[in-house]
């Protein structure tokens, strides 16, 4: 198992920490961390010291499967790709070529979305090395179904989706909203980038302040460059925002939980080219927020439209501070919305739920290595119990 280390705060990270920390019967896991980002503002930026991780990596993979190999035993490399950018792609066309052909089977989880559209930008003299990579994996995990097409793209010969899940929140987190004075408070996760939908969302919030709606919003998440931090408290001054809108930076823990649990609605306004799922609108859930979110790639399979909060257009401020007027303005709207999403939460959307889904691919790795299944057959419910059935849906190619 490869992947990012479960101290960095992505859905990846997350999701490496949960398989690390359940068993599965009949499975051992060698586990090297992909450790090339210390924070998430890193991630995609070349550097020496992530060359020198690589061969590490490398070196480790070759170590745990030729030692495997030796004792007798067919290993699985678990791997999750890179997203939709030229320096990823690389560093995995470089460690997925070296050792992937020691593994028996591949399995990739695609955490990051657009893979499979990428090829075409990645220079031509590098695509059969990217091919010699990425094809023809034995089984793809999409974490939405808007993601199956990566899978399918890359001629893999099982594409199946797992939702993500998150477990509950810490008992002694308390929501206060009912102790807070009138103004509605409105919160934001994520990197604070242009792609996240950060500039739309101070937009929205101008045209919320012009409708003369009462409300306060919290943007929690590190800007990715200056610039931008420049551009938004600009934004701001401009807008007259200063006191309604605060930047609090990362936020980790018992501080994260809380910001949720203070929140009355939740604003996930992306179309970053790589957002597979949107981790944040599941916590939101969870904690009985309202989501307003872009209909951009898994999300809407996340929000359900109408029932848990509302998918307005991404890169649109006007349908967004609509979106959120109404739930500023419809306190008994708020509330629907915030327990269906709970309800939505524990029903799809636990850690549980997520670790039995990934038990079931397992037994169906594992199993096609012992029995030799045709990769193509459609595998919906394979060893799933009532349960389980809805976290694991096949396609056959």
């Amino acid at each position: 198992m490869v992947g990012q280390s479960p101290a960095l705060a992505s859905g990846q990270a997350k999701m490496i920490g949960y398989l690390l920390g359940h068993q599965y019967p009949q499975t051992s896991m060698c586990y090297v961390p992909m450790n090339f980002s210390a924070r998430m503002d890193e991630m995609g930026k070349p550097s020496a010291r992530k060359v020198l991780h690589l061969f590490q990596v490398i070196f480790s993979l070759w170590y745990t499967a030729l030692s495997l190999r030796f004792r007798g035993v067919r290993p699985v490399l678990y791997f999750p790709p890179a997203g939709p950018h030229l320096v990823p792609v690389l560093r995995d066309i470089v460690l997925l070529g070296l050792t992937r052909p020691l593994f028996a089977r591949t399995i990739f989880h695609f955490h990051a979305a657009g893979l499979g559209d990428f090829r075409q930008h990645v220079p031509s003299i590098l695509r059969p090395l990217f091919d010699w990579a990425y094809r023809r994996a034995d089984v793809t995990i999409a974490t939405a179904a808007s993601g199956l097409k990566d899978g399918q793209s890359l001629d893999a010969k099982t594409n199946l989706v797992v939702y993500n899940g998150i477990s509950e929140l810490p008992a002694h987190i308390v929501r206060s909203r009912d102790r807070r004075p009138a103004a509605v408070r409105i919160l934001f996760v994520g990197i604070l980038s242009e792609d996240k939908g950060v500039l739309v969302l101070l937009e929205a919030l101008r045209r919320l302040k012009d409708s003369s709606m009462n409300f306060e919003a919290r943007l929690v998440g590190k800007f990715q460059s200056v610039e931008l931090q420049n551009r938004s408290l600009a934004s701001l001054k401009a807008a007259d925002l200063d006191l309604q809108v605060v930047f609090d930076g990362e936020l980790h823990g018992d501080s994260l939980f809380q910001a949720y649990a203070d929140a009355d609605i939740f604003c996930f306004p992306s179309f970053f080219a790589a957002e597979s799922f949107g981790l944040v609108c599941v916590e939101a859930m969870r904690a009985s927020l309202p989501v307003v979110a872009t209909n951009w790639r898994g999300i809407p399979e996340v929000v359900e439209h109408g029932q848990t909060g509302f998918i307005v257009p991404p890169r649109a401020a006007e349908p967004l501070a609509n979106a959120l007027a109404q739930l500023v303005s419809n306190p008994q709207l708020r509330a629907e919305f915030g327990q269906r999403g709970r309800e939505r939460y524990l029903a799809h959307f636990t850690v549980e739920r997520f670790c039995a889904g990934m038990g079931d691919v397992f037994s169906l790795v594992t199993g096609q290595q012992s029995q030799g299944l045709d990769h193509r057959v459609a595998v919906q419910g394979i060893n799933c119990d009532e349960r389980h059935k809805s976290t694991l849906v096949s396609t056959a190619k």
